[in-house]
């Protein structure tokens, strides 16, 4: 390694700079990430029964998701996704998870400070098993709550065949993303 003292712009300064930046990096202060440290989903799982579709099919299902952020920043986003756990409803015969659509319906937050916003995407989203964006907003400064509120509804219901007993059953899965 002494052999290249005497090359000005050598290796060993190309070392010597690329040491200063890492320890440039070591120093640079780390933001605390958002933490998630509480999160309620209401009904856990849904129920779809009807007589006859021609009359309007299942009545759409409301979902309620209440979320806690700490550590939050006004820089940073959130975002709430849903998706189905499968790819068809269960106890009615084949009706897939596509026949729903999930439409947000309110999205709510208490921070009481402007920098945190919350909204619902503009139109129903149909539901998969990819996840599909239902609403976002930013962060704020404060620690806070979300309420977002769903309508799961089954679309063109007339489609398939009612059924009373036993109920269409499914589960969906609601993923909050707040870095």
């Amino acid at each position: 390694m002494r052999t290249y003292l005497d090359k000005p712009g050598g290796p060993r300064t190309v070392r010597l700079m690329t040491g200063a930046w890492v320890l440039l990096a070591l120093q640079a202060p780390v933001e605390a990430q958002t933490r998630i440290t509480q999160y309620f989903v209401t009904p856990a799982a849904l129920a779809f029964s009807a007589t006859d579709p021609d009359e309007g099919g299942p009545a759409p299902q409301q979902v309620s998701i209440t979320v806690r952020l700490e550590h939050t920043q006004v820089q940073r986003s959130w975002t709430l996704y849903v998706e189905s756990e499968t790819d068809s409803l269960s106890g009615c015969g084949y009706i897939p998870a596509s026949a729903l659509t999930a439409a947000c319906t309110s999205a709510t937050h208490d921070s009481g400070n402007n920098s945190a916003k919350a909204y619902c995407t503009s139109a129903p989203v149909p539901v998969s098993t990819t996840r599909a964006v239902v609403a976002y907003g930013n962060q704020g400064n404060r620690d806070h709550n979300l309420a977002v509120n769903l309508k799961i509804s089954m679309a063109d219901s007339w489609r398939y065949q009612a059924a009373m007993s036993p109920a269409c059953t499914t589960s969906l899965r609601y993923t909050m993303v707040a870095p």
